[in-house]
């Protein structure tokens, strides 16, 4: 097989191997802080990769931790061409004696980040030393804490003296806002040197006291990074001219808000209409009705935005479709199968409005695929408006709260759901987005009446696939309503219905495609005892995010479920591990009960390892608070965690746990001190990856071993 040439492999590794110069000059927190795989893996590649990939390699080097500037100091003193390729060096730390080695091995860097937030027991001698050894163009500073430690003060004293020996260094980037003593010394040492010409600050309101302080210096520019705002620019107005003329900014962009329409200039400059060529054309003149009827209908199908609606039920679409249904008889005729198929009803109004219109014209209860009944949602962007529906308002008046006789409607929703018989989706926003959240409180969300909900079921059961609207509350309703329901796959009962279980032989074949069930109601005993006399064959996915007895429902069903969450307090209930009750878990959460306590304490193993290995359990996850306790509730968590390491015979196959109350921490002092590492680092040793509640990976630092 031919080789490619190295031009050709650098070319191509080149993207992958490069860091962008923003991310270098990055002054936020810890912008290198990935937990993904070393860039230096490409080098093992092949021995040619390895050849052209390290020139790249080496051209950008950013020092995060003191093993890396011991294994950059031991590999540039091996190899004296290493230290040669060095282009950029960020220094996040002050790393001891072996940046001594590097800085004298790197002679040509000409880009210098150095950061001021170094934390006891970090050394800057060898950076101290080794200052002299190079000559940048470009300093970069970090100076975010101020802080006074003997280690920064050596390292500030060293840069003020070294700076007037750099004879290139003519580009600066700004760390401060205000003056302070190390502002002085630093601007006192530039100002000496005389040949800074360019300044980068971080905002406009730093832009004067820094140029009062270096105007000495030969400034040709002082770029702000952050854009700059029409009103900031009237705040900061600059009175010397010189200024003026140095400042540079990228001017911030006005965004349209949302809901409204750009103006008409802005819209006549982005799209310009061609002219017809022959005005009086008529489109598809020669074909028949049938054929035009289908076209248009497919045009209007993608125009009204019927795909992203489908494919997403929270997408957010404007009243275009609305004006398409003007255009003509024609579009109003087939467009509003297209405008009814996917309704949003924020409020009893809209209910009201849309019961009106099904019962001046039933035909189109049919096209209604998809209701969702949130409320509290006020913007424009809704999928049905029932103040601009063209058949809900006849001249001029709104007929809410009225039937098809003109009498008050008692339950308009009801009038609804016993007519469209084709229903696929019964939804809320609510019911994903914000669960847990509307355990507690109503966020004014629009309520489906028990009798509403036992007429769906009859009226649509066949085809209904997911129902996850909240519910009114009934006592001693009878359980046969899921009967109907033989199409249902996710279902969300938000509902504190008691039932009366008296045909109890009825229900084994209720709900035989049910594949998720997640439970918010708060009387949810009722509930459970009702499914626990159903087969429930097709039953994977449970969630459950209330405290309750769940014994019984776990013993009939949990052998099927392939992923549960739970709470911890329930978890605490069970009189044997949640894993003896579902052996076959693929994925198991444990979560914490909103606005209730679980005292702080994690619970106790023997409630979730299983007596036999759990052989298809691959992830575990933990939905916490973010404050759990003190010192001593914490030490608690750490070593619940170690147990999985330890009892890794009883989850063979585990590969992740993910906990939510913390994130991973970014710098090399926050992490020598973090219980969760050395748990991370702990599972590591058993292949199990630990992630914190952003869905990062711990990865093994260099220096650092698993135990």
């Amino acid at each position: 097989m031919p080789h490619l040439p190295d031009e050709t492999i650098s070319e191509i590794l080149s993207p992958a191997l490069s860091v962008p110069d923003d991310a270098f000059s990055d002054n936020s927190l810890d912008p290198f802080a990935t937990y993904s795989e070393s860039s230096s893996a490409y080098l093992l590649v092949c021995k040619s990769w390895l050849r052209v990939a390290t020139p790249l390699l080496y051209n950008v080097v950013v020092l995060r931790s003191k093993a890396q500037a011991k294994a950059l100091a031991h590999a540039v003193s091996k190899n004296n061409v290493l230290g040669l390729f060095m282009k950029k060096l960020r220094v996040e730390g002050g790393y001891g004696q072996p940046m001594y080695t590097i800085l004298k091995c790197a002679p040509n860097v000409s880009d210098l980040y150095l950061s001021f937030d170094i934390f006891a027991p970090d050394s800057t001698d060898g950076l101290c030393r080794g200052l002299h050894l190079i000559n940048p163009i470009r300093l970069i500073l970090r100076d975010k804490h101020f802080l006074k430690n003997k280690m920064v003060l050596n390292l500030v004293h060293s840069v003020t003296e070294t700076i007037p020996k750099w004879d290139r260094l003519s580009v600066l980037h700004w760390p401060y806002d205000f003056t302070t003593p190390r502002f002085n010394m630093i601007a006192w040492a530039l100002v000496q040197a005389n040949r800074l010409h360019t300044i980068f600050i971080e905002s406009i309101h730093t832009a004067k006291v820094v140029y009062e302080a270096l105007k000495e210096c030969p400034l040709r520019q002082i770029h702000i990074q952050e854009s700059v705002s029409d009103r900031e620019l009237a705040i900061y107005k600059f009175q010397d001219q010189r200024l003026t003329a140095l400042v540079q900014y990228t001017k911030k962009s006005e965004k349209v808000p949302c809901g409204r329409v750009a103006p008409d200039d802005q819209i006549s400059q982005k799209v310009s209409v061609i002219p017809s060529l022959n005005p009086h054309f008529t489109p598809m003149r020669a074909t028949s009705k049938a054929v035009q009827d289908a076209i248009w209908s497919r045009v209007l199908y993608f125009a009204m935005t019927v795909p992203e609606r489908v494919q997403d039920p929270t997408f957010k679409v404007t009243h275009r479709g609305l004006h398409l249904l003007l255009v003509s008889k024609t579009f109003h005729r087939l467009g509003l199968p297209h405008y009814y198929a996917h309704i949003k009803l924020d409020s009893s109004l809209a209910a009201s409005n849309l019961a009106f219109v099904l019962s001046r014209r039933p035909s189109l209860a049919p096209n209604i695929k998809v209701i969702s009944a949130s409320g509290g949602d006020y913007s424009s962007d809704s999928e049905y408006d029932s103040d601009t529906d063209p058949l809900a308002t006849v001249n001029g008046s709104n007929h809410a709260d009225r039937g098809s006789d003109g009498k008050p409607c008692a339950d308009p929703i009801l009038a609804v759901l016993s007519q469209t018989n084709r229903l696929r989706e019964l939804t809320s926003q609510f019911a994903e987005e914000n669960a847990r959240d509307c355990i507690v409180v109503n966020l004014g969300e629009i309520e489906i009446s028990w009798p509403a909900f036992v007429a769906m079921a009859k009226c649509s059961g066949s085809v209904l696939r997911e129902c996850s609207s909240l519910v009114g509350a009934k006592r001693d309703a009878s359980p046969t309503v899921f009967n109907d329901l033989v199409e249902l796959r996710k279902l969300y009962w938000r509902c504190d219905t008691t039932f009366s279980c008296n045909q109890t032989d009825t229900l084994v074949d209720a709900l035989p495609n049910l594949e998720d069930l997640h439970v918010l109601g708060r009387e949810c005993k009722s509930f459970l005892t009702v499914l626990s006399m159903m087969r429930l064959t097709s039953l994977r996915r449970v969630s459950f995010f209330r405290d309750f007895d769940g014994g019984n429902f776990l013993q009939v069903h949990g052998s099927r479920l392939s992923e549960l969450e739970i709470t911890i307090n329930t978890v605490r209930t069970l009189r044997t591990g949640v894993l003896e009750y579902c052996p076959n878990l693929i994925s198991l959460t444990l979560c914490d009960q909103r606005n209730f306590t679980i005292n702080g304490q994690p619970p106790d193993t023997n409630t979730i390892f299983p007596r036999e290995p759990a052989a298809l359990l691959t992830e575990v996850r933990f939905l916490l608070r973010h404050y759990l306790g003190g010192k001593d509730v914490l030490s608690k968590w750490e070593q619940f965690f170690m147990t999985f390491s330890q009892q890794s015979h009883l989850v063979p196959n585990l590969r992740s746990i993910q906990s939510t109350h913390f994130v991973w921490p970014t710098s090399e002092h926050e992490i020598s001190k973090s219980g969760w590492v050395r748990v991370a680092e702990s599972l590591l040793a058993q292949n199990i990856c630990m992630m914190d509640e952003t869905g990062k990976k711990w990865r093994a630092r260099l220096g650092r071993r698993t135990r």
